[in-house]
């Protein structure tokens, strides 16, 4: 989008890239950012629980 509104040769041509930008976030399947909400915090309790693991192994 930033390339775009750098080679705009117009205002109007510039405010219609913003806009397509803008119906195509609104327009973004929620899924797929809520399963990479998911997967992000699968991945930070994996590593907590394997510090914890290590910490734990430690004290045997």
């Amino acid at each position: 989008m930033r390339l775009e509104l750098e080679v705009a040769s117009s205002d109007e041509e510039k405010e219609a890239i913003e806009k397509s930008y803008r119906m195509w976030e609104w327009t973004y399947p929620g899924a797929i950012t809520d399963k990479t909400e998911k997967l992000l915090k699968k991945a930070r309790l994996k590593k907590k629980i394997d510090e914890l693991q290590e910490a734990y192994d430690q004290l045997d």
